[in-house]
């Protein structure tokens, strides 16, 4: 596989149809996580705490939904754009609800797979630590390598698997089962697309940190006078900057999963798509 080829198109393609934008945007943003946590100084009413807690896991879930929907708009664009097909933001948005609960129940699945493999090593860890320090060490050095190897391959698996539901029509379980296969047969052109994919969005946010002090240069240097006058513009700027970023590295990122996912399994598309 042409690793180099990979990656050029696909950053040729993720900026040349940025109507994919808003998909790759919450496709790259569900991170599960929340935020920052409140601050010791903070004077928060205890009678707040649970509509807070409330609050922050509605924002999860919604999130998480709109990046389930974005996952098959997103593969169901870059599929059409490949091979040249008329497609427009509204029709892949009717494929990502077309494909919602499929992808769902394969990132459901997932969800729990990284559970077991979370418990599974806590399992080992917790007792050796709590006998003695040192063989809590010696064990981890063994179980962590194993930990993230575990956690790539059900990434890796469930990449997979969204493709296979969009591109293929299959349904979750059997596209978990083909993904699986796939994996075992192309361990090292996985480890390829992933390893480019990474690569090259950590260049990018360098690049972007880089541009972004730049930007901030002149405007600290205005903040001398008056701090507001360049605060403010600053932060709206960088605001935009980092959600267009996102948004193109996550469309980007997508690109090379599929692209590579359709080299790996020869696929083409059906007559009628």
């Amino acid at each position: 596989m042409d690793y180099i080829n990979l990656i050029s198109k696909s950053l040729q393609n993720a900026w040349k149809y940025k109507f994919l934008w808003l998909f790759g945007f919450f496709a790259a943003s569900y991170n599960g996580g929340g935020g920052n946590q409140g601050s010791s100084q903070l004077d928060i009413d205890p009678r707040l705490i649970p509509l807070i807690i409330m609050g922050i896991i509605a924002v999860m879930v919604i999130m998480f939904l709109l990046n389930t929907w974005a996952e098959g708009a997103l593969i169901h664009g870059i599929k059409k754009k490949e091979y040249n097909l008329s497609t427009s933001f509204s029709d892949c948005s009717r494929a990502g609800f077309h494909h919602f609960l499929r992808i769902f129940g394969i990132k459901i699945f997932m969800f729990f797979a990284v559970i077991a493999a979370i418990l599974a090593a806590a399992i080992f860890l917790v007792p050796a630590f709590l006998v003695h320090i040192g063989l809590g060490i010696l064990l981890a050095i063994l179980v962590v390598p194993i930990f993230f190897i575990v956690i790539f391959m059900i990434v890796a698996v469930e990449g997979w698997s969204l493709r296979y539901v969009v591109l293929y029509d299959r349904t979750w379980d059997k596209s978990i089962s083909s993904a699986w296969q796939l994996f075992r047969t192309n361990v090292g052109k996985t480890i390829g697309v992933a390893f480019s994919s990474f690569l090259t969005k950590i260049l990018f946010v360098i690049l972007t940190f880089l541009v972004l002090l730049v930007l901030a240069f002149p405007a600290i240097i205005i903040g001398l006078v008056t701090l507001g006058l360049a605060l403010i513009p600053l932060i709206a700027l960088g605001v935009i900057i980092l959600i267009l970023v996102s948004a193109y590295l996550g469309t980007f990122g997508s690109w090379v999963w599929t692209l590579g996912f359709m080299q790996m399994t020869d696929y083409t598309p059906p007559a009628k798509t």
